[in-house]
């Protein structure tokens, strides 16, 4: 039964806890133009007040979770963030994990493609365009790390 292996929760994943971390965040994508929506990436902040915050690794750890098999990260510029709180999941359980890649998002975030692509690397992980797919060469790196403004793409990441 699919609904005794899955658990649903409310949490805001991220490497800093304290309240004073990312007080906005991009949550809300409105159909009609305002100035409060982001230019490129069309999303409007709301704020992250009374969302409990907690890393990945303090989560796996309070609910015993025995096994994690696929992280899945669309949250607009804090992949890094949500990453550095996630390091012990990512190297007990080794699941693949998708995420976007937006660099200048991340750059508005004060981080960066290298960094994201980084933190994969310091845990014995390989990035490829698909799940199976073979992992991305130097040269395809390089032209991850220099996407056009305003362009993204979704990568995958898994154990080397």
């Amino acid at each position: 039964n699919l609904g005794k292996r899955i658990s649903v929760n409310q949490l805001f994943l991220c490497h800093d806890v304290s309240e004073k971390a990312c007080l906005e965040i991009g949550a809300s994508w409105p159909l009609k133009p305002s100035k409060e929506v982001h230019p490129s990436a069309r999303f409007a902040k709301k704020s992250s007040d009374g969302a409990k915050r907690q890393t990945l690794d303090q989560y796996i750890e309070s609910n015993t979770v025995k096994r994690v098999d696929l992280i899945k990260l669309d949250i607009g510029g804090y992949e890094l963030d949500m990453l550095k709180g996630t390091v012990g999941t990512i190297r007990r359980f080794k699941p693949k994990i998708m995420f976007e890649l937006t660099p200048y998002i991340l750059e508005e975030h004060g981080s960066s493609s290298l960094e994201l692509l980084g933190i994969f690397d310091a845990v014995g992980y390989e990035v490829s365009r698909s799940v199976f797919g073979s992992a991305v060469s130097l040269k395809d790196r390089e032209i991850l790390l220099n996407l056009p403004r305003g362009r993204s793409i979704n990568l995958w990441a898994r154990s080397r």
